[in-house]
């Protein structure tokens, strides 16, 4: 046992945060659900600090550490703590504590509480008080040791470990393992580092892992959660050498993301930020209390409370828009209830034809707008809707007169960066700045758009040449990147960005707080796009995701009635044969739309909860997904139902006190729906079958 002290203790709203300290005068804390009164055992382990920061030079961990996590170094078991304020607002509270190290390294770490959320923002500035230069490996956002608190032992078969997974075309799918199926047991004393280190290294933040990690406890019903905003390299990292588990997080480490920092005498450095929580129950409620945050932190631009509805023609041109099917295309969908009608990639292609190689010129191709782009965007103005225009203006393709342009490209050991055929501007490059602002914020300006579909669809890897460190250099440039999403807003006013990255490579907070709302996936019309939106929809407001359903003419009602309820899992955005549809098509497409708009109070701010039933492969779908998305401002509940193969009837709980009253359905009719003692029990017809019911509801 410790001897561990109670220094401070804050509770706001739902959290509690107790900071503690030992005899070497070191600080750490817990992060408590506030509600919860379980004994909370603060000496079973060793502090851990605050801020795990590595400057080199320093001696790394003992017991195995090196080359496997640079927490716990020399810097941070010297770190003392100095003093505690705090700053008081209206609704929040900033909890700044003061911690002082060798080599002159000062570390202030920063906690932000707001009333009514039930999620924190974590992140630490790093000082170089000293009289030399130093250089900096790893500073964690947030660091949260001791866990579970609740036990006074090392929580044998007690603890999961859950990351989430995705890749392209398959985004969010949740892993959960147990301490004993990872094999992370302390060992028998307690000795050797035990050390679970995962993110990515490059410039797509959702390449393999989103940036998210939580710990289980599955007796207390506890679940602590962190996300990080970082559109850069990232990492979580879980670390054991004694009872309790350390989850921790931030930039991608010198070992495992290539970035290191120079602090000259003077200078300080400051993480990104964290939003991290401690939910009473399981994982899907530690989500929603970092979803709640972010829904309720990120601002919708003006035009976007409403959720309007966008129509891409992608899956309907295949990257090969001009003038006679734009017109043609609007014609069809006029008048229909579409806002947004987005012009995808292609536009500018040459006599190449080919519109990966020719990005990056980004001049109107006069084969296929003779008379420029303004007369697409024009005809799509006066039929109604605002007119959006796709780029991909970070990369330049391979006939772009810009790949020769070695200075205002990326560049690693001094050799142009490739990927496949695509190679990365500096985006903080002066010309290169200036030469974007013509080519796309005046393009956009001097022909009437309204929209931009911001793609990008590659990764510069472990980083590139231009400051001390790779790691370094693409933190920069992906900065630089939103700072250029930010300067379009300001000179449009009231433009409308769409993130997108191969579909879902960028949904993490920080991107979201640059964009207006964000592609899902790049699964346009796939079986599994219900999974992928659900999943998704964990961590990403629905008020931004953009769903996709793709109709085709040769479309049943089943199958645009599965397509379409698919949907209602975030924004809807149509592509497909829509000149091709007949009227009975429309029909099916008119009733979504008008359900939709019922369901948009729910849609963007219900709490979303998710059953399913034997779905294991995204590609050969089995049994069925039901999601609720409970809304308590309205007193309403969005029922989402996709049957893939179950012969079953399905059974849908909502709470002892629902009292559920239907208010409206898409896909099903009132009398196949069955409500036993606020249980909904549908019967699926048939596979491959998808519906949407609206509810009145009792909170």
């Amino acid at each position: 046992m410790h001897n561990n002290i109670l220094l401070s203790s804050f509770t706001l709203g739902d959290l509690r945060i107790d900071y503690l300290k030992n005899e070497n005068n070191q600080v750490g804390m817990l992060l408590l659900p506030a509600g919860l009164q379980n004994t909370v055992f603060i000496n079973k382990s060793e502090i851990d600090s605050l801020v795990h920061v590595k400057v080199m030079g320093d001696a790394y961990a003992t017991g195995f550490a090196s080359g496997s996590s640079l927490r716990c170094s020399s810097t941070t078991q010297s770190l003392q703590y100095l003093s505690q304020h705090t700053v008081k607002t209206q609704n929040k509270l900033e909890i700044i504590t003061a911690l002082a190290g060798d080599n002159g390294i000062a570390v202030d770490h920063h906690i932000v509480l707001q009333e009514n959320l039930k999620a924190v923002v974590c992140f630490a500035v790093v000082k170089n008080k000293g009289e030399k230069d130093v250089t900096i490996e790893m500073i964690t956002s947030f660091s949260l040791g001791n866990l579970t608190p609740y036990a006074e032992d090392e929580a044998v078969n007690q603890m999961i470990l859950h990351t989430i997974q995705s890749t392209w075309a398959a985004e969010g799918k949740m892993l959960s393992q147990s301490v004993e199926q990872l094999n992370f047991e302390t060992s028998w004393a307690a000795h050797g580092m035990r050390s679970i280190r995962f993110g990515q290294a490059g410039s797509l933040p959702v390449k393999g892992y989103f940036p998210f990690a939580a710990l289980e406890d599955k007796i207390n019903h506890v679940t602590w959660a962190a996300q990080i905003e970082c559109a850069s390299s990232w990492q979580m990292e879980y670390t054991r050498y004694g009872d309790g588990i350390c989850m921790s997080g931030g930039l991608a480490d010198r070992e495992f993301g290539h970035w290191y920092k120079n602090l000259k005498t003077g200078e300080e450095f400051a993480t990104p930020h964290a939003i991290v929580t401690a939910a009473m129950g399981d994982v899907e409620e530690a989500c929603r209390n970092i979803y709640s945050y972010l829904n309720t932190t990120i601002s919708s631009v003006d035009g976007e409370e409403d959720l309007p509805i966008v129509f891409n023609e992608f899956c309907t041109t295949w990257c090969n828009p001009n003038i006679e099917n734009i017109k043609k295309i609007v014609d069809a969908i006029k008048g229909k209830g579409f806002q947004y009608f987005v012009i995808d990639g292609g536009w500018y292609k040459t006599e190449s034809g080919n519109w990966e190689d020719d990005l990056g010129d980004w001049n109107a191709s006069p084969k296929l707008f003779p008379n420029g782009l303004k007369e697409a965007a024009d005809y799509i103005r006066k039929h109604g809707m605002i007119p959006g225009l796709w780029f991909e203006f970070e990369n330049v393709g391979i006939h772009s007169a810009l790949s020769k342009r070695k200075d205002w490209v990326l560049t690693r050991d001094d050799n142009i960066i490739k990927s496949g055929k695509r190679i990365f501007l500096d985006m903080e490059n002066p010309e290169v700045l200036e030469y974007l602002n013509q080519k796309v914020v005046k393009q956009l300006k001097d022909n009437g758009f309204g929209y931009i579909k911001v793609d990008y669809n590659e990764t510069i890897g472990i980083g590139c040449d231009g400051y001390e460190s790779l790691g370094e250099g693409v933190r920069r440039k992906v900065l630089a990147t939103q700072r250029f999403f930010k300067k379009m807003t300001e000179e449009i006013p009231h433009l409308i960005v769409e993130n997108c990255a191969s579909g879902g490579n960028r949904l993490e907070p920080s991107m979201l707080k640059v964009s207006s709302m964000t592609s899902f996936s790049d699964a346009h019309e796939c079986p599994e796009i219900p999974v992928i939106a659900a999943n998704v929809g964990r961590l990403i407001p629905a008020k931004q995701a953009q769903i996709w359903a793709v109709l085709r003419a040769g479309d049943s009602p089943q199958r645009l009635y599965y397509s379409l309820a698919a949907t209602m899992l975030g924004r809807i955005c149509i592509s497909g044969d829509v000149p091709e549809l007949s009227s009975e098509q429309w029909n099916i497409v008119a009733q979504a739309i008008s359900f939709y708009n019922l369901a948009k109070p729910v849609i963007k701010t219900g709490d979303l909860y998710i059953t399913r039933e034997n779905v294991s492969s995204y590609r050969k779908l089995t049994g069925y997904q039901a999601t609720v998305r409970m809304c308590c401002e309205k007193n309403q509940a969005l029922v989402v139902v996709h049957n893939f193969t179950n012969e079953d009837t399905i059974k849908i709980s909502l709470g002892a006190d629902a009292n559920p009253q239907i208010c409206s359905c898409f896909g099903v009719e009132k009398d196949q729906i069955e409500i036993k003692q606020n249980v909904l029990h549908i019967k699926p017809p048939v596979h491959f079958w998808g519906c949407a019911i609206l509810l009145n509801i009792n909170m």
